[in-house]
């Protein structure tokens, strides 16, 4: 049996010798070539190819094969039985009978034959000795009925498939070029029948195929383009053979015969068309009840039998097992559902899906799982963006997703407003509303003149009423966290404003004390955040005052972030969120380390420095390892611990440590998109200028200046620097320059 997705032909299997070039409808040619071979080598054998599409059609092709052969029939009723018997008999010789099409095995093996007094499965020949059958479908199905040998087919390899385009396209050759042909392979999923129909459509309407993928952007042309050749006025006639006709069978199929797989089908389409998530399919099969693994098995079956959904290799550190789609199949069932009214049923179950499998990774922190449920996000976040679910209750929190991923992970600020601003107004759970409203802010406080933008926003949300319709032992666990944040911006604001910041975590703390409900998370993140504020506090005073407390106040702050490490230290299975704290406890333990060295005597200013050091790096090495090279903390960690070896004049340790920004092009092509790290880039500029290497500094300036003022802005003093840099440089290296040429004449 040869089975595969309608319209493939690339055989994998050694056992025939195939010539497929030019073929629509490959499975047929495949089937057709070996019947030419196969008469080749036995001349006097009989071949019978069978239009196995209906029933009807096979008891026609029975009658013919009795017909031409004079075959002894006993009764009308009995005439496809008594075809089978002659078959069967070694002495009347060898043969091979196709049946083509069998795209509905079921119906047609089962199913009783009009006219006749069995199923198909009753009338098939059988001579081990001299007989062959092929049957071809769009589904494995087949063999499972008739205890056949499958040959699955696979699409075409790239190289193959543009030759296939380049065949139908004018000679000599149009101005496409194999990017274009690859391009449009891609697209098609390198099917032949796809390939081969817009090929002749190219040759046929003089169109490049650059015009050609710009129309199938296109979602109304699209349709067009698959469903029909040129030439044919009717887009659904009989003896029309596109991709569109083929699929449109199996899905029509999987409509009427089952019902779970047909709606697995439709929810995995607006997905990305790779890694789809078993959890998510299962989850929908489910519902409010429980679902065996064999039950799931018997439900994604036909998926897989009909080659719309392929199981992908599970990657060596993931139990999930997950599934993929062919592009081209994924546009067309997109273009079905249009069609039948299906797509925002569809799409309205996908997000609350998608929403229900990523939001806890998102509230554990799992940024190494949440990664791989990205690009899902994206698909139906860009899929649903219409005026009848643009408003859809799921919406908001996938965009909560992304923007904590673009701000916690990436440190991409911009990116992270975008997806929060609009994440923000239609938020419905308070923990939501919560992090967006903070996080949100926390990417304004990074802006010029944000901080007062910030404040304002967190003002606002305590103002909502989701917010304020709640139990006040509910609602002042938000209102805690908003004050600890207010605390924290007023610290960063021009002039800072401490006494103002301890008056909002004086009240924090007095809210933290009304919490009735032990356990709650909150319990813990307020006095996280409180330690924080108080630590901040502590370090605005230091550095704009000169009172004799300061050395006190910097000693408690250093006692109050040991005594919350410790208790996290001693945590045996941490969550990321106790990760997450840690780094932010040591990074700010470096800073206290650093204003106490600032305000120490020159006897403990060196043993400080050493403390922040540590506190620093081990800062660093911890965050890269739990959350990667680019993550927020572990770019806040290495700026601290590069200006902590600048304090030290450790220039070339300096210059050792922020040459990771530049280890891979990969990373310096995604922290271009971050503050944080363009921050550090203005580090290692300067540490490299001061060492005389200024070609090197000015390669680092004109590398990341045009990024700075894109993401940082003009006014940042990170730009700021960067742009006086490479004044001072270029006039420098010029004068060098200049110097050397005079000297070279002089020797002259």
């Amino acid at each position: 049996m040869i089975a595969g997705l309608g319209g493939i032909g690339y055989v994998t299997s050694q056992r025939f010798m195939i010539r497929v070039l030019n073929c629509s409808n490959s499975k047929s040619h495949i089937a057709l070539e070996y019947c030419y071979q196969y008469q080749e080598r036995y001349p006097t054998s009989y071949v019978w190819w069978i239009d196995a599409v209906d029933t009807t059609r096979i008891a026609k092709a029975y009658s013919d094969i009795a017909d031409t052969l004079h075959l002894p029939i006993s009764s009308k009723e009995n005439l496809m039985r008594d075809v089978r018997n002659w078959f069967s008999q070694p002495e009347n010789g060898q043969w091979l009978f196709v049946f083509d099409n069998v795209n509905d095995p079921e119906a047609i093996f089962q199913g009783t034959i009009d006219g006749q007094t069995g199923s198909m499965l009753d009338y098939l020949p059988y001579n081990h000795l001299g007989g062959q059958i092929i049957i071809t479908s769009t589904t494995k199905e087949a063999a499972a009925l008739v205890s056949a040998e499958i040959i699955e087919v696979n699409v075409l390899p790239v190289s193959t498939a543009r030759l296939l385009i380049r065949s139908y396209l004018p000679s000599p050759p149009d101005n496409s070029t194999s990017e274009d042909l690859d391009m449009l392979a891609d697209t098609l999923s390198c099917i032949p029948l796809a390939l081969t129909q817009a090929s002749k459509y190219l040759r046929q309407m003089e169109k490049t195929v650059k015009e050609y993928l710009s129309m199938l952007k296109n979602g109304a042309q699209k349709a067009l383009l698959l469903s029909k050749h040129p030439g044919w006025h009717h887009q659904y006639h009989q003896n029309q053979h596109t991709i569109f006709t083929v699929l449109n069978f199996s899905y029509a199929t999987l409509k009427h015969k089952h019902r779970l797989g047909f709606e697995m089908l439709n929810i995995a389409c607006w997905l990305h068309r790779v890694n789809i998530p078993e959890s998510v399919l299962r989850q929908h099969c489910q519902g409010n009840k429980e679902m065996n693994e064999a039950e799931f098995d018997e439900a994604i079956l036909p998926l897989m039998q009909y080659s719309f959904l392929e199981k992908q290799r599970q990657a060596s550190d993931s139990n999930e097992v997950v599934y993929c789609m062919h592009s081209l199949v994924q546009a067309v069932v997109q273009i079905f559902q249009s069609e039948e009214g299906l797509q925002d049923a569809s799409k309205s179950e996908a997000l609350k899906l998608i929403e229900h499998g990523a939001i806890p990774l998102m509230y554990k922190h799992d940024w190494q799982h949440l990664e791989s449920w990205l690009p899902h996000v994206n698909s139906i976040l860009q899929y649903s963006n219409s005026p009848t679910l643009i408003r859809h209750r799921s919406r908001s929190p996938l965009l909560l997703i992304l923007g904590t991923y673009s701000f916690n992970v990436l440190s991409r600020k911009d990116e992270a407003i975008g997806y929060l601003e609009t994440s923000l107004p239609d938020l419905r759970l308070l923990e939501d509303i919560s992090n967006c409203a903070v996080f949100l802010a926390s990417c304004y406080q990074e802006k010029v003149n944000g901080v007062s933008r910030a404040v304002e926003l967190l003002r606002a949300t305590l103002e909502r009423p989701e917010i304020c319709s709640v139990p006040i032992y509910i609602a002042i666990r938000y209102e805690a966290r908003f004050r600890c944040k207010l605390a924290a911006l007023l610290c960063e604001a021009l002039p800072p404003q401490p006494k103002e910041a301890e008056d909002e975590v004086v009240k924090a703390v007095k809210l933290l004390e009304q919490f009735e409900t032990v356990g709650h998370s909150f319990e813990k993140l307020i006095p996280y955040m409180v330690t924080r504020c108080r630590g901040r506090i502590a370090l605005v005073q230091a550095a704009t005052s000169h009172s004799e407390d300061i050395d006190g106040l910097l000693r408690g702050s250093e006692l109050e972030i040991l005594e919350f490490c410790k208790r996290l230290q001693d945590i045996q299975i941490p969550s990321n969120v106790d990760n997450n704290r840690k780094a932010g406890l040591l990074c700010l333990l470096g800073q206290v380390y650093m204003a106490q060295a600032a305000h120490g005597q020159s006897e403990t200013k060196e043993q400080k420095l050493k403390d922040a050091e540590l506190s620093f790096r081990t800062c660093y090495n911890f965050c890269r390892l739990d959350s990667g090279d680019l993550s927020g903390w572990a770019l806040e960690a290495l700026h601290e611990l590069a200006q902590c070896l600048r304090e030290q004049r450790r220039l070339y340790d300096m210059e050792v440590l922020l040459k990771a920004l530049r280890s891979t092009s990969d990373i310096e092509e995604q922290g271009k998109t971050s503050i944080k790290f363009l921050e550090c880039v203005n580090l290692l500029g300067w540490v490299l200028m001061e060492q005389g290497k200024l070609q090197d500094a000015m390669d680092v300036c004109e590398t990341f200046y045009p990024a700075m003022e894109k993401v940082c802005g003009e006014g940042h003093r990170s730009t700021v620097d960067v742009r006086e840099r490479k004044s001072i440089l270029r006039t420098t290296i010029d004068q060098q320059s200049v110097e050397r040429t005079r000297t070279w004449f002089s020797w002259m």
